[in-house]
This record gives C-alpha cells, sequence and structure tokens, in this order.
C-alpha cells in the first residue's frame, strides 16, 4: 500500500482538524493498516476513525506549538535589555548601541544585577516551558498508533503548557529581589517605587503571556464537544457540556474585556472581543439542536447549522483581534507572532486532550445510567427528582427552551 505523500498528509490533517466532523471524515486506508498492525492493535472501525482524527489534531498542534517556540527562541530578550529599550523608547531617545548601553547601565544600577539575573531565570523557564510543551506534542504525534502512549504524552504538554505558567504567575518573585544595594544610591522612597515597578511589569509580562493560554482553553473544549457529539451523535452529554461550558466563556470575555478597555479603550478591540462574545452565546441559543441524542444521518446538518454561525463570529472577532494587536507599536512583530501561532496551536492541543479525557467519562455515564435503571437507587432518585419537580425546579424545557426539541424526539 503506497504511502500518501507530505503534501497529501498536510491537507488531509488540515480538513480533518477543521471539519472535525466523524460523520464526514473517516481515517485513510493506510492508516487502517498501521492501526491494525501496531502493538496494540486498534481494529475497530469508529476507534480508528478517532485515533486518526487525534494524529490530525496532534500534528497540527505539533507544528504550531514547535514553530512558536522557535519564534519564542528568536524573540528572546533579556529582562534588562527589553527595559532599557523600553525605557529609551518612552523618553523618545534614538534607541542607539551607545545610547542602550548606557540605558542597560542605568538600569542594572537601579534594579540590581542580582535582581535582573533572577528576572532573566524566570523567562528562561518559561521559555524552557514551551520547548517542553511542543516536544511533548511532536512525541505524542509521532507515536499515534499507539493511543495510550500519545494520549499521555498530550496531556503532558497540556499539563506544562497550562501549569508551569500558572504557577509561576501565582509566585510573587519581588519578594525575593534584594533592593537593598539599589536602595543605598536611590533613597528608600525610590526604591519602593522601583519595586513597584518591577511588579507591574512582572504582572503585564505574566498577562500577555497568560491571556492567549485562557484563550484557548474554552475555544478547545467547545470544538472538542461539538466534534465528540459526531463521534457519539446518539449521546446529548457532548452537548450539555458545549452549554455548560459557553456562557462561562461569555463571561470570561466580557471580564476581560472591561479590564483591558479600561487600560487601552479601543473600538477594534471591543467589536472583536465582542463577535467572540457572541459565539458561545450562539450555542446557548441553539440549546434545543445540541443537548438531545441524533441520528448519526441527522446530526451533520445540525451541528453544521449551529458551526457555521459561530465560525462566522469567531472569524470576525478573530480578524479584528489580530488587527488591533499588530496596530500596537510596543509590541515587536516577532512577539505577535509568536502569540498568535501558540494561541491556535494550544487550542488544537486543548481539543484532542479534552476528548482524551472525555470519552472515558461518557462510556462510565452511559454504564453507571444502565446499572442505576431498576435498582433501589432509582427508585430513591425518582422520588426524590418528583419532590422537586412539583416545585418546577427541574423544568428543563422552561429553563432551556427545549419544549421544541422533546417534541421533535417523541414525533
Amino acid at each position: 500500500m503506497s504511502q500518501p505523500s507530505f503534501p497529501e498528509l498536510a491537507q488531509r490533517f488540515v480538513r480533518r482538524v477543521t471539519a472535525a466532523d466523524f460523520q464526514r471524515e473517516r481515517a485513510a486506508d493506510d492508516e487502517r493498516a498501521e492501526l491494525a498492525a501496531a502493538a496494540a492493535a486498534v481494529e475497530p472501525p469508529l476507534a480508528q476513525d478517532y485515533a486518526a482524527w487525534r494524529r490530525a489534531g496532534l500534528w497540527l498542534a505539533a507544528v504550531l506549538l514547535s514553530l512558536a517556540g522557535v519564534l519564542s527562541v528568536i524573540d528572546y530578550q533579556s529582562f534588562g535589555s527589553a527595559l532599557a529599550e523600553q525605557a529609551l523608547t518612552s523618553q523618545g531617545a534614538e534607541v542607539t548601541e551607545a545610547h542602550l548601553e548606557q540605558a542597560l547601565k542605568n538600569v542594572e544600577n537601579a534594579v540590581g544585577a542580582g535582581n535582573l539575573e533572577l528576572l532573566d531565570n524566570l523567562q528562561m523557564t518559561i521559555l524552557g516551558s514551551k520547548l517542553v510543551v511542543a516536544l511533548f506534542a511532536v512525541l505524542a504525534a509521532l507515536r499515534w498508533v499507539r493511543v495510550r502512549e500519545s494520549r499521555r504524552m498530550s496531556l503532558l504538554a497540556f499539563v506544562v503548557a497550562l501549569g508551569v505558567p500558572l504557577v509561576l504567575a501565582a509566585i510573587p518573585w519581588t519578594r525575593f529581589m534584594d533592593l537593598e544595594e539599589p536602595a543605598r544610591g536611590l533613597g528608600l522612597g525610590q526604591a519602593a517605587q522601583i519595586k513597584a515597578m518591577l511588579g507591574l511589569v512582572l504582572a503585564s509580562a505574566f498577562a500577555a503571556m497568560l491571556i492567549p493560554k485562557l484563550f484557548s482553553v474554552f475555544p478547545g473544549i467547545l470544538r472538542s464537544a461539538m466534534t465528540l457529539k459526531t463521534l457519539l451523535p446518539e449521546s446529548a452529554i457532548p452537548g450539555w457540556a458545549v452549554i455548560a461550558f459557553a456562557p462561562i466563556y461569555a463571561v470570561f470575555l466580557m471580564i476581560l474585556l472591561s479590564v483591558i478597555n479600561q487600560m487601552q479603550a479601543s473600538t477594534v478591540l471591543t467589536l472583536g472581543v465582542g463577535a467572540l462574545v457572541a459565539a458561545p452565546v450562539l450555542y446557548v441559543v441553539h440549546a434545543k439542536d445540541v443537548v438531545r441524542g441524533h441520528s448519526a444521518d441527522e446530526v451533520t446538518e445540525l451541528i453544521r447549522k449551529v458551526r457555521s454561525k459561530v465560525l462566522l463570529c469567531n472569524g470576525f472577532g478573530i480578524i479584528l483581534l489580530v488587527i488591533y494587536l499588530f496596530d500596537l507599536e510596543s509590541v515587536p512583530v516577532l512577539t505577535k507572532l509568536h502569540m498568535l501561532i501558540e494561541g491556535f496551536g494550544s487550542v488544537v492541543l486543548t481539543m484532542v486532550v479534552f476528548s482524551d479525557m472525555a470519552l472515558p467519562l461518557l462510556g462510565l455515564e452511559f454504564r453507571q445510567s444502565r446499572e442505576l435503571q431498576g435498582s433501589s437507587l432509582a427508585e430513591s432518585l425518582q422520588a426524590r427528582l418528583g419532590e422537586l419537580d412539583a416545585a418546577g425546579l427541574i423544568d428543563v424545557r422552561a429553563a432551556f427552551r427545549l419544549r421544541q426539541a422533546r417534541d421533535e424526539g417523541a414525533a
């Protein structure tokens, strides 16, 4: 059996990830052969389809995260040099080598060489974590036929990508800085101002690092849940996951918009985030279409109808945010590029990892539901729900406007 060329594989992977529909995209014959011949053979066709979809997602995430890591290495700048360059820019001075050297000496005198070394080590740790994430993503993609091992690798990539920045951001780094030496030359009052300034700079740096990662979590989860809906169309649980996470994502975006707009008001930013807020709201508006079981024949059309509207809002919002980002003169172009590429790569990685975690839970819930039927616990649960229903507390149709969906299901 002939192996596909690199362009054919790339086209196949991009098509699978963008479609994210198991009713339309299947494993290719060469992939089925590889999976069947693996040490832990994967033979059921539906499992092969899922493994092939994971392969596409992991390779796309691996390429994007690796590219973002390379750009981060190229874009790396020591903390002292960055502060010196910002100081010259804010003063309107020309950024020449001589001016930069003098500004760097001023920064070292004001902050302290030891403190700058601590900040540089912190930056190197963050940069190293990005490279580790890319490595784990590549290993997960390379070992795609060994599904269990690949799942562990992708989960490690996700944990490092999100966990390391969150842990580092939670540590009060200014408390570990020695400002006694700068204080001798500047005075206690100015030393306190330097400490506050460093805290503000660190907070801004961590915010710039965390926002793209947090942005990627919710879209990745929502896309994962909608994809699993096409894998298991008879289950309503993926739809409920969408309805549960969509409002949280919308509120998160509104909070983010409120904070950023107070610091830098921008019509483009407001419209862009507003469009992104509308996307998860559309999932809630179409709750009646996604929170019930479907047949395999109808799920693609129903999901396509919802996704097309969401895609329109997301696309418009992303375009405006990119325009806003590249209009910021204070952020280097390479920094903008690696932030965007890392964000998209993180969305794809989150989509795969959340799907890996959700599938076992879906199976467990199905088995537990079957075990519950006809048991004494089912009778007790029915009695409790009856009491709550008498007060109108569990009327799902009224709460989520699902009357039409129930009528359609009965028909």
